[in-house]
């Protein structure tokens, strides 16, 4: 099913909400392809999804007032009743004293990547044949794998007018990804492995290039990065030791930098009106806003991924605003904030993305020319060179449960899991038992002393609906003084 054989239902939903004088008015067709299969008991298998949906959603404005719905793609007359009574839920409403009407461009653009035949990228066979060559060996080892490997295409019209000055936008775009995770069990073996069952540990990876090569690429390398964790725990020399609370030099996997980064943008701790009234960690006087001077933080609509390969996004928020790429930290300073329209108007700030419609999250560092005192960041190739730069330190592979503590001390909390493991002498030495964290992430910021060059991407992008994890280009890092807080039970 292809959105141009929409183009004509659309023009006349279109037309109808015209006559209906709102203020402010989108109509938007979603189609979602999404493809799965699922590895259980170390066999590829086709998942029960292999689907096309297709939605309108349609949101309007009148007088400060607004309301918006839903539907099935395929009654035209239903939706025209729809965008009536949508009008007297409206009227309905008491008016929003904050709308503001979205500030977009007068004309259309069209971006789109890709096939628009999902099917004709990835042939299920072919791709569960790759996924086998990794799985038959491991199998014989009587390593247990279990993953999921989702694809999803998403293609998207959305137009858009405005009545007091007939200003009109038009966007489409088609954007292909796709996200797995795999994990690896091994069944007792260590000679200090957990009495009821063995090691366990998991991975997972992004792309934005769909195609039966990549995505078997993916599968191999993530499924290496599991094992590559469950031998470390297998030849643990101790029995897995539960340390004492306090502040440890730690290094973060890309997947933990991944989940600490995305939970600091879930809370919104960079929006600037939060900051201006004083609701959150940055708007107080103490806040940590420097960093080591080489460090980046954005929300970039460019990222430079492997092979010399580039991805793109576009360059307006989800009101179809302009925007461009965020670098909320830049050299090692705090550079800019979220604005919404709202608090564009009201304090003259350039209206920006979101924390929720932002593109993908990039964190780099480049050694400076002319470092700061105390500036002391080792750049190393990968997370084993990093690892092997360490004398003594701990090893988190993944992060979970994470949550808000205290906004005003910035304080998150969580858990380690799949993979905690204390560091000698630049190796692995031993398991360690699983422990929650109390830390701020400014803080872990500030306090980075290693960085891997080699990146890891995670998550969907925005484009095609972002998921659990948005689109996430990220290095390891070892941080200095990370607060480690109880012993977990799991």
């Amino acid at each position: 099913m292809d959105s141009s054989q929409f183009q004509p239902m659309l023009e006349q939903l279109f037309q109808h909400a015209r006559l209906l004088n709102f203020d402010w008015f989108t109509l938007r067709l979603s189609i979602q392809r999404q493809m799965a299969l699922r590895i259980a008991h170390s066999v590829p298998c086709r998942e029960n999804i292999d689907k096309e949906d297709v939605q309108i959603f349609f949101q309007g404005a009148l007088d400060k007032r607004q309301s918006s719905f839903t539907a099935p793609a395929f009654d035209e007359t239903r939706i025209k009743h729809q965008i009536d009574n949508l009008r007297n839920q409206i009227l309905s409403q008491s008016p929003d004293q904050e709308w503001v009407a979205p500030n977009f461009l007068d004309g259309s653009v069209q971006w789109k990547s890709g096939s628009s035949d999902l099917w004709s990228l990835v042939d299920q066979g072919k791709l569960l044949e790759g996924l086998e060559q990794h799985l038959a060996p491991l199998r014989e080892q009587g390593l247990r794998i279990t993953g999921y490997v989702e694809i999803v295409e998403s293609e998207k019209i959305q137009r858009s007018f405005r009545s007091p000055d007939s200003r009109s936008f038009e966007l489409a775009t088609r954007e292909q990804g796709a996200a797995l995770t795999v994990t690896v069990d091994a069944p007792k073996k260590g000679v200090y492995s957990k009495p009821d069952m063995g090691e366990i540990s998991s991975a997972r990876r992004g792309t934005t290039r769909v195609n039966d090569g990549e995505l078997v690429t993916l599968f191999g390398e993530a499924l290496k990065e599991a094992i590559q964790t469950v031998r470390w725990q297998q030849n643990s020399q101790t029995r897995p030791v539960a340390l004492e609370p306090g502040p440890y030099t730690v290094i973060l996997s890309p997947s933990a930098v991944a989940e600490l980064l995305q939970t600091t943008f879930m809370y919104n701790m960079f929006d600037q009106r939060k900051i201006d009234e004083n609701r959150t960690y940055l708007g107080q006087p103490h806040a940590q806003k420097t960093f080591p001077k080489g460090l980046t933080l954005s929300r970039s609509l460019k990222l430079d991924l492997p092979h010399h390969q580039t991805y793109l996004d576009i360059p307006f928020n989800s009101s179809h605003a302009p925007c461009e790429t965020m670098n909320i930290i830049q050299e090692g300073a705090l550079h800019q904030t979220f604005v919404s329209s709202f608090w564009s108007e009201k304090t003259s700030l350039p209206e920006t993305f979101s924390a929720y419609d932002a593109p993908a999250l990039s964190l780099d560092y480049r050694v400076p020319q002319n470092p700061l005192a105390g500036d002391s960041v080792v750049s190393t190739n990968d997370l084993e060179d990093l690892i092997a730069s360490t004398e003594d330190g701990l090893l988190i592979t993944n992060l979970w449960y994470l949550r808000m503590v205290s906004e005003m001390d910035g304080l998150l909390t969580g858990m380690t899991r799949d993979g905690f493991f204390r560091i000698k002498n630049g190796s692995i030495n031993h398991s360690l038992v699983n422990m929650r964290w109390h830390d701020n992430p400014f803080r872990i910021l500030a306090n980075i002393t290693g960085f891997s060059r080699d990146k890891k991407l995670f998550g969907l992008s925005r484009l095609v609906g972002g998921g659990r994890m948005p689109l996430s280009l990220v290095p390891a890092l070892r941080i200095q003084g990370f607060h480690l807080s109880s012993a977990s039970k799991f």
